[in-house]
């Protein structure tokens, strides 16, 4: 050993252990005494399982490297099936760990076992919730008998063991998600052998249109998995001895690909016709959306595409002439697509309805945005034209809403920019239709219309609103009054007696009637359904001078604590204003945060940024550590360690102030955790021993951070700490009242010595 130590052949730590340093070298021994048959791989097996499982799997892992013939692949499967067979397993725990790390060598006794517990267990209710609907379907694989059969699925078995996959789903459909992992690896086009198995994939498909599709977890799964499959281009990982590479592999098109996607279509077409409103939604969309695979794939995959175009129109579109919104929309994407495209045109016979062109109109995002120039004037003549015919939109509008597939953000948005866009005779028009058809926008409030209507027609649209809705429109027209009367001040409040405020009122909407009459202001804020009434969301600057001047600075104060935590005034304005020149209020405010544990929230950070532009900033943050120093776990605080990042000097600073032994230890605890600069820690040592601190109390001291980031080895940051230690040992040694303290370091460091050493074996 030590000759090949001298070649650099092999490392030896310590005299203790020998690791072969050179590949080739380690590779020469697994063939001379593995391959060459000069030790028993049932001895080694013997030797080193279940000791050192990982090890032994490690040595087959390169013997596989090196095999040629069969006979050598059979001589180690005869010596786990020798193994497998004389074991006297423990638990069905250690039997699946064998069959697990060996069952591609072990596939028929894999399949036996696995079959067997699948044939004991009881069935299960289907519990899980929203897994259609989920981003990252599949999850790692924990299931002991999901894990054997993954591992089976690459031996020559695949069909069989994908029929006792099915069967263990029926029975366990929570496990939705690890089933899926596997089809989605092994049964698809693109797995991890070198090939495309077509006969595989049409199997599956197969057999997974045998299993019962009125269940909705098969429905769920049978969805999902096919929108895999009928992907053209597919994310694959290939591993190598130490890395992963990521790439992107497109099936070639041929008439095989062309016939195993009329397969997965015949199947989602079976499910759309019995399937719940969840997988019908799903394959809606699915449908919608290969107008993407027309619009990238049609050159290099003509055939493929075409293909699907047809079974697509054949299976679910064969009655052109009399489509359902839905279908309409779904046949209007895919057309569009084609023709665009220059393929020879399946849908030849669709026409487009008025109610299609609606859709299309109300739909687009440049009337929506309006990001191009012409958009406005456009959107000017399509409204215009529907001035006459409103009533038909709003009834359209209102189908399309309350279809989740048709629905879109931006048919509110279009609806109103055509509101704006008429003149105030049409505007009338439009809110009576809008009322008529019972259509509710629901990002947009009376005041809205109001605020964009003539003063003298006011009157009538209030007049021709819902029964029920017409206190809101009431109200929001009492907001637009410049001059407030004593009737109208009266009528607010026989408003208000017999309803609650809807929620998107804020008091800045009443403040020209509360100046009127400052009774009101009570009156509102018991009547409003929410807390967001005085202090909202989103306050403007100019806003605040007005709250303050509505509510009173104290009384707005004592309402920011109290409403905190739900976290209002995001734009925090408001709390620059209160708090740049009261310091026990900005205090307050971050002790509330504390101990709401939002530290680390987005009020937090927010609340810190501001008060860094305050004058008294310092004076602030000093009065919260002497708070927050007394709270359990005071060191891990986020906002402390945000504040003291900012500006480590504040801890220095009341360190060298206070002749409190307990709170210097406190801050020096403190700024061991959250100080990153080793000079900077070692000064807060200094400064507790220039005071004379720590002699009795030394063990209360934290001498390292209690916790660290690190990635890689353990070893530089137990090092930096050991070195951190010697130089605060060199602090007090000059000192004999400290010995306690030295001897108490000496035991530290010499824990963080064989805490490396233990790394540094571990690691070798």
């Amino acid at each position: 050993m030590e000759k090949l130590h001298e070649r650099e052949l092999c490392n030896i730590y310590n005299d203790k252990i020998v690791k072969i340093a050179d590949q080739s070298l380690d590779d020469y021994i697994v063939i001379k005494f593995l391959i060459n048959k000069k030790i028993s791989i049932l001895e080694i097996l013997h030797e080193l399982y279940p000791v050192n499982d990982q090890r032994f799997v490690q040595i087959l892992n390169q013997c596989s490297n090196f095999i040629r013939s069969k006979d050598d692949l059979e001589s180690i499967s005869d010596a786990v099936r020798t193994y497998y067979a004389e074991s006297n397993f423990e638990n069905d725990e250690l039997k699946e760990k064998f069959l697990i790390q060996f069952g591609v060598l072990l596939p028929l006794e894999a399949i036996s076992h696995v079959k067997n517990k699948i044939d004991n267990i009881k069935s299960e209710a289907y519990t899980k919730t929203n897994f259609i609907n989920q981003k990252d379907k599949k999850e790692s694989i924990e299931d002991s008998v999901l894990n054997i059969v993954f591992v089976t699925t690459r031996t020559k078995y695949c069909s069989q063991i994908l029929q006792l996959l099915l069967k263990y789903f029926d029975k366990n459909p929570n496990k939705i998600s690890e089933v899926y992992s596997i089809l989605e690896a092994n049964y698809g086009l693109v797995t991890e052998r070198e090939y495309i198995d077509y006969t595989l994939a049409e199997n599956t498909i197969s057999e997974l249109a045998n299993l019962d599709l009125t269940k909705s977890y098969n429905q769920e799964l049978i969805v999902t998995i096919l929108k895999q499959y009928l992907k053209i281009e597919i994310e694959r990982t290939e591993a190598h001895e130490e890395t992963f590479t990521f790439g992107r592999y497109k099936v070639p098109d041929s008439e095989k690909l062309k016939q195993y996607h009329r397969s997965i279509l015949k199947l989602l077409a079976n499910l759309y016709n019995i399937g719940s409103y969840e997988t019908r939604f799903y394959i809606e969309k699915m449908l919608y959306d290969y107008r993407r695979k027309i619009l990238t794939y049609s050159e290099s995959h003509c055939n493929t595409i075409l293909g699907d175009l047809r079974n697509i129109r054949k299976l679910f579109f064969n009655d052109i002439k009399n489509l359902s919104m839905i279908g309409e929309k779904i046949v209007y994407a895919l057309h569009k697509a084609e023709v665009k495209e220059n393929l020879p045109i399946v849908f030849d016979d669709y026409i487009i309805s008025d109610r299609q062109k609606i859709y299309n109109n109300l739909t687009n995002p440049k009337h929506a945005w309006f990001y191009e120039d012409d958009a406005e004037i456009k959107l000017q003549q399509i409204a215009n034209s529907y001035s006459s015919n409103l009533q038909n939109i709003f009834n359209f509008a209102n189908q399309f809403k309350n279809s989740l597939f048709m629905n879109d953000i931006n048919i509110e948005l279009v609806l109103f920019n055509m509101f704006l866009l008429l003149k105030n005779d049409n505007k009338i028009k439009f809110l009576n239709s809008m009322f008529k058809s019972n259509y509710h926008f629901e990002n947009r409030t009376p005041i809205s219309f109001l605020e964009n209507i003539e003063k003298s027609s006011m009157r009538y649209v209030i007049a021709s609103s819902p029964e029920l809705e017409k206190y809101e429109w009431e109200l929001a027209y009492l907001t637009q009054l410049e001059k407030v009367k004593n009737e109208d001040l009266q009528t607010l409040k026989s408003i208000l007696e017999a309803n609650s405020l809807p929620c998107y009122f804020t008091i800045l909407n009443f403040e020209r009637l509360i100046l009127k009459d400052p009774s009101l202001k009570e009156l509102l804020i018991q009547k409003a359904v929410n807390n967001n009434f005085v202090i909202f969301d989103f306050i403007r600057e100019e806003e605040v001078p007005k709250l303050i001047n509505l509510i009173g600075e104290n009384d707005l104060k004592s309402q920011y604590l109290i409403n905190l935590g739900s976290s209002k005034d995001h734009t925090y304005k408001l709390f620059q204003k209160l708090g740049e020149n009261d310091i026990n209020f900005a205090v307050e405010v971050l002790k509330k945060i504390d101990e709401l544990k939002m530290g680390s929230s987005n009020l937090g950070y927010m609340v810190l940024h501001t008060i860094n532009g305050f004058r008294d900033k310092k004076e602030i943050y000093k009065k919260f550590i002497r708070f927050a120093i007394n709270r359990p776990y005071y060191y891990y605080n986020n906002m402390l360690d945000d504040i003291l990042k900012n500006d480590s000097q504040i801890i220095l600073e009341m360190l060298e102030a206070t002749n409190n032994e307990q709170f210097a230890i406190r801050l020096v605890n403190l700024g061991v955790e959250v100080i990153e600069d080793s000079k900077q820690r070692l000064l807060l040592f200094k400064l507790l021993k220039s005071k004379e601190f720590g002699k009795k109390s030394f063990q209360e001291i934290h001498f390292s951070p209690y916790s660290y980031l690190f990635t890689g080895s353990h070893v530089p940051v137990l090092e930096l700490e050991k070195e951190l230690l010697e130089k605060i040992k060199e602090i007090f040694e000059d000192d004999i009242d400290y010995i306690n303290l030295l001897i108490y370091l000496d035991k530290l460091i010499d824990g963080k010595r064989k805490a490396i050493e233990r790394e540094l074996e571990k690691e070798f």
